[in-house]
């Protein structure tokens, strides 16, 4: 499992941080599409000989100043960027988005992944839509769990045939029509396209507590984020995670008794969940309630 995006505001001069950012690859090229972008008065790109942008940076106006600045690497290039950012900058960046990325080989992956993601989202009552070309089977299929502005999405896509489509790009008409393979970038050997499927976790946090979490989190316990991702990574990849919450504020004496109420009673609201759903969870303890206040046999 690795990120491949990567997205932080760094608080460091710019100039400073463009030099870091300039040893992952060969030239730093003006990027001011890309600084407006994000609402920087100045833009960057980092580029590789062999590998392109590996790298981009927004600063200064108001919104950065002359001590942040903006970086952004995704793909293949997020790793090393990774690396670069929590080695110099480990408690001054704070993470605007990261996405964190598991590969699933061989025959079947798409049919094995959707009925979990579709059980998961049923339960959760999450948004599931698919981006599919109905006619052209090459084109691949995205399938989409939560909304396209919520803090946590996931969405599960045929990794194989983005490839193809990429390299269809590069090399128009030279592709064969058959028995086509490209290669698993794990092991190295040939592989079919319709046997590499993507699960991928996006995660926006929207406070800064949040933000600094998630620069100390591995691309594994992102996951455990969200009670229904904890589960998506425990029945797709067999990861039992901790759970990490992103969002902070101040607790009452009211809050803090039915913190204490759900502890003691926690794997029993966690099995009425498993049965019933969040929402049918509640009602029914509301309707246990109000037999308990009218006296009534409780069933």
């Amino acid at each position: 499992m690795r990120f491949d995006w990567y997205q932080a505001t760094i608080t460091d001069d710019p100039s400073s941080g463009l030099r870091e950012l300039a040893k992952l690859g060969h030239e730093v090229k003006p990027d001011d599409v890309f600084g407006r972008r994000w609402r920087g008065a100045q833009g960057f790109s980092v580029i590789h000989r062999d590998k392109g942008v590996v790298a981009q940076l927004a600063m200064g106006g108001t919104t950065y100043g002359s001590d942040k600045f903006h970086a952004l690497a995704t793909s293949e290039n997020t790793d090393d960027f990774v690396s670069l950012v929590r080695d110099c900058w480990p408690d001054r960046h704070k993470v605007a988005r990261a996405d964190s990325a598991e590969d699933f080989f061989g025959e079947g992956s798409t049919k094995k992944m959707l009925p979990v993601m579709k059980r998961i989202a049923k339960r959760h009552r999450l948004k599931y839509t698919r981006q599919q070309d109905m006619i052209d089977k090459t084109a691949g299929l995205t399938q989409y769990m939560g909304a396209p502005s919520s803090d946590s999405r996931v969405r599960g896509y045929e990794k194989g045939w983005e490839q193809v489509g990429k390299l269809d790009a590069m090399f128009p008409g030279q592709l064969p029509k058959e028995g086509l393979k490209i290669v698993n970038t794990q092991t190295g050997e040939l592989i079919d396209p319709a046997h590499w499927f993507r699960l991928e976790y996006q995660l926006r946090p929207r406070t800064d507590e949040g933000k600094e979490l998630l620069a100390r989190l591995s691309p594994v316990e992102v996951w455990g984020c969200t009670t229904w991702t904890r589960e998506l990574a425990l029945e797709a990849m067999a990861l039992d995670l901790e759970a990490f919450v992103m969002r902070t504020r101040k607790y009452s004496a009211f809050d803090e008794r039915v913190a204490w109420m759900c502890r003691q009673y926690v794997h029993v609201f966690d099995q009425l969940v498993k049965e019933l759903g969040e929402v049918e969870a509640m009602r029914h303890i509301l309707k246990v309630i109000a037999q308990q206040k009218a006296n009534k046999v409780i069933p």
